[in-house]
């Protein structure tokens, strides 16, 4: 069941487009792209793994293993890393806000 919430929450995550308008982030033309990247070189031979899941180093080592193994040219591995990248820092500001309004006992 857990697994379940996991891959539900990130489905979520990926499936919407990210929220914060910083400088340099993804237009909505690279989050269309990075999205169909995601589906068509990461979904289709496993599950989405959280980003969230990962601390930074672990999480670099694995997008490096994996854009090698999916072929990916250096831009697309650009812009899917920016992409996982957003998603991560959204959901572990997500995960920080919602324990940060729990009530103390």
């Amino acid at each position: 069941m857990r697994l379940f919430l996991q891959i539900f929450a990130l489905t979520a995550v990926l499936a919407f487009p990210i929220r914060d308008a910083r400088a340099g982030d993804l237009t909505p033309e690279e989050i269309r792209a990075a999205r169909k990247l995601h589906n068509t070189k990461c979904v289709r031979c496993h599950k989405a793994y959280d980003p969230a899941a990962y601390n930074e180093t672990a999480w670099r080592e694995w997008m490096d293993k994996m854009s090698r193994k999916a072929k990916l040219k250096s831009d697309q591995k650009e812009l899917l890393a920016r992409y996982l990248d957003d998603v991560r820092k959204q959901k572990q500001n997500a995960q920080h806000d919602s324990t940060a309004e729990q009530p103390s006992h």
